[in-house]
């Protein structure tokens, strides 16, 4: 039912939720194309990841970008060392 049927004045959108809604329908339009390709899904977690640290830093956050390198860093770590346990667990 629109609004002018019910008699309700439109409400107009900020341009910033706006942009919001748009940015958060591209990304799930991107996650849903991906599907269950975990690849595909890493790549879009990652750009969506990078495209926010670069607007962060745009917006005065000068260290975004090294932010993420640093939760990367410390996440293959974490995944390194759990690889290492289970192949260690296997030789022995």
């Amino acid at each position: 039912m629109s609004n002018q049927q019910t008699g309700k004045p439109k409400q107009k959108m900020s341009p910033e939720l706006r942009r919001r809604r748009n940015l958060a329908e591209f990304w799930q339009q991107r996650y849903n194309a991906a599907g269950q390709d975990h690849g595909e899904l890493a790549r879009v977690a990652f750009d969506r990841a990078r495209a926010a640290a670069v607007r962060a830093r745009r917006a005065g956050e000068s260290l975004a970008l090294y932010e993420l390198a640093e939760s990367l860093v410390k996440w293959a770590e974490e995944v390194e060392q759990r690889a290492d346990r289970i192949e260690r667990g296997h030789a022995s």
